[in-house]
């Protein structure tokens, strides 16, 4: 059920006026990167390097972690469930 005809008119009116919208509304100059691809100061990118670099660091020991934690925990269930069975 679409809600008959009313809602049909409705959703066409505005679709048009939307889509009238965005033909008027002028288009944004912004590329839609945060990042500019423009020559900085070599420290400041050198830093950004290293911050780059230490997080990928400690996404990966928190991973290993999480899968070790998470092997031992069921080992230790099979362990278990071989004991009291």
């Amino acid at each position: 059920m679409t809600g008959g005809i009313g809602f049909s008119r409705q959703a066409k009116q505005s679709f048009e006026d939307n889509h009238k919208l965005g033909k008027i509304r002028t288009k944004s100059i912004a590329s839609g990167t945060f990042l500019k691809r423009t020559a900085g100061e070599e420290s400041s990118l050198s830093e950004s390097i290293a911050y780059l670099q230490s997080l990928r660091q400690k996404r990966r020991k928190t991973q290993i972690w999480i899968s070790s934690l998470l092997a031992f925990f069921s080992l230790l269930f099979l362990l278990v469930l071989m004991f009291f069975n």
